[in-house]
């Protein structure tokens, strides 16, 4: 966003340079038409000289008195000598234009004042060059001096029709990007450069198949120095851009790209680019998809909506402050506050991220690449709230924030089942490299009412603990056969990076079964997500009842016993989740 807005007023720039050179050129030429043509095209060249240090060349200049007005065909400028020999350039010139026609009051001209009726600019098509360290080919034109002639001049009526701009940008992610924007349609009235005039300018984006962008509003007082300080209060419309042609802009190295979508807006723009730029509105995307790389994996088409808030962008500072945009998915809504600063060669996010009663499962449905970063498996429903903070850019991010599971139903084959309604909040704190798709992360989790889905774990644990002190039997009538346990909460750290989970301190307490509350136990270990493979260590220690009635069953537990009464085991278990896990001594 913040380099279109950078090359929109460099554009801008540059067609004022145009239009300031050949009104030199027709103005100062037709003083001297009278007398000699040759002459004319002489005086007309020098003049323009001192405002556009290009090279101007033309085929034809015509003149008439009744009314007065001066016509130029085929009029080009040369490309910026510092650029000429750019790899990149693959054009014989940085501007033309087939017809420039003007119609001015004649009086005016013999005191040093310019009073143009009508200025037609036909058929003209513009060059625009952005090399890697974001110099462009027309930054020699904004730095020229205009001139005093400038500053009498008024224009009633302007047109330019029939446009075309060419962009080739060496600085986008993916280098580089190419750009044609055709089918501009440029009109202003009521110019003079102390004041406001109306603009209206459409144009056509590219790969469009018709003039999709509109621009409507007023301008002014021009800022000779800067154009970028120009005053713009307008309304800018945009139907349906497709935005593949954008996508030399996405970073390098992500998991997923869209293969489809266009972009519709609206957007109420005030202010000026230099100082600040309001804009205010919403911006739709329609028929995104994603897909990976190679083209192997592709979400579902999605929409997803933007409503602008009040943002203001600002070259000065190159920062765009971001104020109450809210984006929505679906039917999803997510808010967004914070910063962009650093714009436009290395930009630097700080913002604020919160979300109420998103659904996960439609998220997988347009970005199914998530699934390589969860156990396989694993199955959700329900919505989850989030509030995060993230600072940093596409090279190094960090975010720290909280997850509110607790309307969201997940399960584990095997591991363990959550019931929507149970509580499941997570405080985490990731570094990650959105270019790379890599995270590291560390994560608080706190939950209750979990139900264990491999508790025969427990059980094949404490017969290794108690082999030769007790039977079987004797244990089966204390801890009753079973496959599940309720947790009464979950409380530890987990550990993420690269596919794998550590597991710190993990405390499950209240485990109960059918009968009531048979032990607590505090987990450490790994699990490979990729394979499901886990590594954990388990230290338990059985309730008061359960471990004095296996005392009393088998008077020598006892000295397994801690100064409570209640009984400690500990044991290891290795293996695949979805296989087969073994249970063994530490």
């Amino acid at each position: 966003m913040s380099k279109f807005n950078c090359l929109s007023f460099y554009s801008q720039n540059l067609a004022y340079v145009v239009i300031f050179a050949a009104l030199n050129l027709l103005c100062s030429a037709s003083l001297f038409a009278a007398v000699d043509e040759s002459q004319a095209r002489k005086m007309g060249e020098a003049t323009v000289k001192k405002v556009i240090p290009r090279k101007m060349d033309y085929q034809k200049l015509k003149f008439s008195f009744m009314p007065f007005g001066v016509t130029v065909n085929h009029i080009t400028f040369s490309e910026n000598p510092h650029f000429a020999k750019h790899p990149l350039r693959d054009w014989p010139y940085f501007a033309r234009a087939e017809e420039i026609r003007l119609q001015a009051e004649l009086l005016p001209l013999f005191i040093g004042r310019i009073s143009v009726l009508d200025l037609a600019i036909n058929n003209f098509n513009a060059n625009i060059l952005i090399d890697s360290d974001y110099s462009l080919n027309v930054d020699d034109l904004r730095q020229q001096k205009r001139g005093t002639l400038i500053n009498w001049l008024r224009i009633k009526n302007f047109h330019a029709s029939n446009g075309v701009v060419r962009i080739v940008d060496a600085s986008a992610a993916n280098p580089p990007a190419r750009l044609v924007f055709d089918d501009i349609d440029l009109k202003f009235s009521g110019f003079a450069v102390k004041e406001k005039f109306n603009i209206e300018l459409g144009l056509r984006t590219p790969s469009s198949k018709t003039r999709n962008v509109s621009l409507v509003g007023m301008a002014g007082p021009l800022d000779m120095k800067r154009s970028e300080r120009m005053p713009l209060d307008g309304l800018l419309t945009v139907d349906k851009a497709p935005i593949l042609p954008f996508l030399a802009y996405a970073p390098k190295g992500l998991t997923a790209y869209p293969i489809s979508g266009d972009a519709s807006m609206k957007l109420q723009l005030k202010g000026n680019s230099w100082d600040g730029m309001s804009s205010k509105g919403g911006i739709v995307f329609n028929n995104l998809v994603m897909a990976a790389p190679d083209g192997t994996q592709r979400g579902k088409a999605f929409t997803v909506g933007l409503d602008i808030g009040r943002n203001v962008f600002s070259l000065k500072s190159g920062r765009l402050d971001i104020n109450d945009m809210a984006m929505f998915l679906d039917g999803q809504r997510m808010t967004v506050d914070g910063a962009v600063t650093g714009l436009p060669r290395k930009p630097m996010m700080d913002v604020n991220i919160q979300a109420k009663r998103i659904e996960p499962t439609k998220m997988e449905d347009i970005y199914p690449f998530v699934r390589a970063y969860l156990p396989k498996g694993l199955a959700y429903s329900g919505t989850t709230s989030i509030n995060i903070h993230a600072q940093g850019n596409v090279d190094g991010m960090s975010a720290t924030g909280t997850m509110d599971s607790s309307l969201m139903g997940v399960a584990l084959p095997e591991v363990f089942e959550k019931k929507a309604g149970s509580s499941l909040k997570v405080d985490f704190k990731a570094d990650l490299v959105p270019s790379q798709f890599t995270i590291k992360a560390k994560a608080n989790v706190l939950a209750q009412n979990i139900k264990m889905l491999n508790a025969r774990l427990f059980k094949d644990g404490l017969r290794e603990v108690l082999a030769n002190r007790i039977s079987t039997r004797q244990l089966d009538v204390i801890f009753k056969p079973t496959n599940t346990l309720t947790i009464g909460q979950v409380a530890g750290i987990m550990n993420y990076q690269n596919n794998f989970i550590r597991v710190e301190n993990m405390n499950l307490t209240q485990l109960s079964d059918a009968e009531g509350y048979v032990t607590d136990a505090v987990i450490n270990g790994t699990l490979d997500i990729n394979k499901l493979w886990v590594d954990w260590s388990v230290d338990g220690r059985l309730s008061l009842e359960r471990s004095q009635k296996l005392i009393k069953a088998a008077p020598s537990l006892a000295t397994l016993a801690d100064a409570d009464g209640r009984i400690l085991f500990n044991f290891k278990v290795t293996g695949a989740l979805d296989k087969e896990l073994r249970v063994s001594l530490k």
